[in-house]
């Protein structure tokens, strides 16, 4: 019910709150992006299938200054049916080399929030990240991106755990016409924790191929 209610929220204001917080502010750029991401889910080792849908948008106040908001629930399927994992977060970016509004090397600070439920529980995690970003035009209306973000000190789970630390990237290339892009890539999200016995770690993984479309305002 949780993971429902988010993404409903999510694609609200992607689609409807966005375009007229843009407005109000003035000339700012805005682009909204529903994903499907499918691939494999990895916990302490077990792997299985997992898929979700994906939210995010990007708003840039100038040429230089921007923020993201992303919002990514995932299921485990098959013998991690009933695992779920929430990745939310919140960065706050800035251009370093932009010759052009789709030619850019970007650099940012943020938010990450992981909810983990399992069959009998449910557990969280937070702490802040560092992001590179970045944007590049191939051939004609065909053009690359990518994203590393790195969170070098996660909360404990619970207190059996230690704080983790988790990477987490995406890359693929897009088709960009007017005021819509089409995009496909591949993405990763990984993190990892301490026992707090120092008896080793658990390691959460979901990685994939990711695809859909995003639409500027």
């Amino acid at each position: 019910m949780k993971r429902n209610v988010w993404m409903i929220m999510a694609l609200t204001a992607v689609f409807l709150l966005v375009p007229n917080a843009a407005m109000a502010l003035g000339p700012v750029d805005v682009e909204g992006r529903v994903m499907y991401w499918q691939g494999d889910t990895e916990i302490d080792g077990e792997t299985a299938d997992m898929d979700g849908y994906g939210a995010e948008f990007d708003l840039w106040f100038t040429n230089k200054l921007g923020v993201t908001a992303a919002f990514w629930p995932v299921e485990g399927k098959d013998l991690a049916a009933g695992f779920e994992k929430d990745y939310m977060s919140l960065d706050v970016k800035w251009r370093l080399f932009s010759p052009t509004e789709h030619n850019y090397l970007a650099v940012g600070v943020g938010y990450q929030d992981i909810d983990l439920t399992t069959p009998g529980e449910s557990f969280d995690s937070s702490g802040f990240r560092v992001v590179v970003e970045g944007n590049v035009g191939l051939v004609g209306i065909l053009q690359g991106y990518g994203t590393l973000a790195y969170m070098p000190s996660m909360d404990a789970l619970d207190d059996v755990f230690d704080d983790g630390n988790g990477m987490e990237y995406e890359f693929g290339v897009q088709i960009k016409f007017a005021v819509m892009g089409i995009y496909a890539g591949y993405r990763s999200h990984d993190v990892e924790f301490d026992f707090s016995d120092g008896s080793g770690s658990v390691k959460l993984k979901d990685d994939g191929f990711v695809a859909g479309v995003g639409f500027e305002f």
